[in-house]
């Protein structure tokens, strides 16, 4: 519903707020999965992904969860909804898994590396940007049809978030405090300033 948002973690835990943040509920999955990601959906539902190769998908009101397997070897990273609804969860192996129909097929690609990538964003319905070890930064422009590698970020630097206001400018944060900025969709990168050492995970 209006301003429902949710934030997961370990154990299958999860708290929810439905009124923008003024107040959070705790509730724990079945079968208190590792919760690694969330995201909403355009049709307002939820999806969390888990360790363990599955995701959970919730109602607008980020509740009433259902699991769903998905059907892959790979070690799943991070999940995405695209502006279509689709599902998209990316992991080892340079896994591309995407799902149009909740999770109950799935479709695999790989970019045929031993990586792992740790986040997917889609900025509308053509463009999506994954980023991953080894300081990879992929790209599509076609929906996800076909992927392309863009200059990898300077010395293989690991990414733990990507955040894209666009398809020109975002955001990689890291280890040591260290903040990466594009704005020419990810052709090159320039660090800023945190002064701080800290890790930063989002």
């Amino acid at each position: 519903g209006a301003g429902a948002m949710a934030v997961v973690g370990n154990r299958g835990t999860g708290v929810t707020s439905r009124d923008g943040g003024g107040s959070w509920q705790r509730q724990t999955l079945a079968g208190q999965p590792f919760l690694l990601d969330v995201t909403a959906c355009p049709d307002g539902s939820f999806v969390a992904l888990a360790y363990e190769n599955e995701i959970h998908i919730g109602d607008t009101e980020a509740g009433n969860w259902q699991r769903v397997a998905i059907d892959s070897e790979e070690v799943p990273q991070a999940v995405a909804c695209d502006p279509q609804g689709r599902i998209w969860v990316v992991g080892s192996f340079s896994s591309i898994l995407s799902s149009t129909d909740r999770g109950r097929t799935w479709s695999a690609t790989s970019m045929d590396e031993d990586l792992h990538f740790t986040t997917v964003q889609f900025i509308d319905s053509d463009t999506a940007f994954l980023t991953g070890e080894f300081g990879v930064v992929v790209r599509t422009t076609d929906g996800g049809a076909t992927w392309e590698y863009l200059p990898p970020l300077p010395d293989e630097f690991y990414p733990q978030d990507a955040w894209f206001r666009d398809a020109d400018t975002g955001w990689i944060v890291g280890l040591t405090g260290t903040v990466l900025h594009t704005e020419n969709g990810g052709r090159s990168w320039s660090r800023q300033e945190t002064n701080t050492q800290a890790p930063l995970y989002t």
